[in-house]
């Protein structure tokens, strides 16, 4: 029984991580900005307005869906790093020691 709870706690874990990993991209994809002359930035023009000041809530939404879309890949390579513990304690031990032995 203990076997069958592992192993459906990490198909579970893998699968958020995926949906965590997609929903980062679709955030990535999916921000923009206009600068003070009318041209769009995004994460992958990156953030270089020569107008700072003028533009601050602006950069400041661009930095928070940044923030957010970091967050979800941390949550992301956590399940990744909790499926991998989980794995292997769930691993068969063997009598063998292995390569060396």
């Amino acid at each position: 029984m203990a076997c069958k709870a592992m192993g459906i706690s990490a198909l579970v874990l893998r699968i958020l991580t995926i949906l965590l990993s997609a929903t980062c991209i679709a955030v990535f994809l999916t921000d923009t900005f206009k600068n003070e002359d009318g041209s769009k930035s995004t994460f992958k023009s990156g953030a270089g307005i020569p107008q700072a000041e003028e533009a601050r809530s602006a950069i400041e939404k661009f930095f928070d869906k940044a923030y957010i879309a970091n967050g979800l890949l941390l949550g992301a390579f956590a399940c990744t790093a909790v499926v991998s513990v989980v794995s292997s304690i769930n691993r068969p031990q063997s009598t063998s020691s292995g390569i060396f032995g």
